[in-house]
C-alpha cells in the first residue's frame, strides 16, 4: 500500500518530536565567573558602607551566612594596617585562621597578626614563660578553653608588654563571654581601644550560650 502523507497536527507533533529543542547555554565557568563578579561587587559596596563607619573605633557587625562578614573583617584589617596600625585578627576556627594568613601574609601585611583565640593563649603563655597545659579529656578541655585559658592569658598579658592598636574579631558568635576581658587587655587603650567584631547569631556552635560582647560599641547589621 502507498503511505499516506502526514498532515495537520499529526505532522507538527512528529516534527517537534524529531527536531528536539535547541538552546544556547552559557558555559558553566562563565556562570561561576559572573556570580563571583557579582559577589565581589556586593562586598565592595558593603566595604564602602563600612568605611563610613570607621569613625567609630568600636564596632559590632552582624549578618547571616554568606553576607560577606569575613571579607569585611579582612577589609577592616587592611584599612587599619594601611594607616600604620598594629592589628590583632582573631577568629575561632583554625582552618579559617590558616586561610586568613594566606590572604594577609606577613610579606604584605607585617603589622597584622592572625590567631585563633586558643592559639593566641598558647603563644602568649609561651612568651610569658607560663605553663599552658591543655587537659586530655574532652569535658576538661572544653572547660579549660571556656574559662581557664582566658585567665592564663590575663596573667600572660601582665608579663608581656606588647599591645595592639586595634583588634578585629571574626566568628565572634563562638567566643566565650570570659574571653573578652583578656582580649581587651591586649589592646593599647584597653576597653577604649579600637575593636571591630563580626558575628552571625545563627551560626553559634554552642547553642545554649548567650552571646555577649564588650560594651561601648556601635552596632551595624
Amino acid at each position: 500500500p502507498h503511505p499516506s502523507p502526514l498532515e495537520g497536527p499529526t505532522r507538527q507533533r512528529v516534527r517537534s518530536g524529531l527536531a528536539g529543542t535547541f538552546r544556547l547555554l552559557p558555559a558553566l565557568d562563565r556562570l561561576v565567573a559572573d556570580q563571583e563578579t557579582k559577589l565581589v561587587q556586593l562586598t565592595e559596596w558593603q566595604a564602602a558602607a563600612l568605611a563610613g563607619l570607621y569613625t567609630n573605633d568600636r564596632l559590632v557587625v552582624s549578618g547571616p551566612a554568606g553576607s560577606g562578614k569575613t571579607m569585611l573583617a579582612v577589609a577592616t584589617a587592611k584599612h587599619l594596617a594601611a594607616r600604620g596600625k598594629k592589628v590583632l585578627f582573631l577568629c575561632f576556627n583554625r582552618s579559617l585562621a590558616e586561610w586568613l594568613r594566606e590572604i594577609l601574609p606577613d610579606s604584605a601585611f607585617p603589622t597584622v597578626a592572625v590567631h585563633t583565640f586558643n592559639a593566641l593563649c598558647a603563644d602568649w603563655c609561651r612568651r610569658a614563660g607560663i605553663p599552658y597545659c591543655v587537659p586530655d579529656s574532652d569535658p576538661e578541655r572544653q572547660e579549660f578553653f571556656r574559662s581557664a585559658a582566658a585567665e592564663i592569658l590575663c596573667q600572660a598579658s601582665d608579663r608581656v608588654t606588647e599591645r595592639y592598636d586595634a583588634i578585629v574579631v571574626d566568628e565572634a558568635q563562638d567566643f566565650e563571654p570570659e574571653w573578652w576581658l583578656p582580649i581587651e587587655l591586649l589592646n593599647e587603650n584597653a576597653e577604649d581601644g579600637s575593636l571591630f567584631i563580626f558575628y552571625d547569631p545563627k551560626q553559634n556552635l554552642f547553642v545554649n550560650k548567650k552571646l555577649s560582647f564588650p560594651a561601648n560599641a556601635a552596632r551595624f547589621d
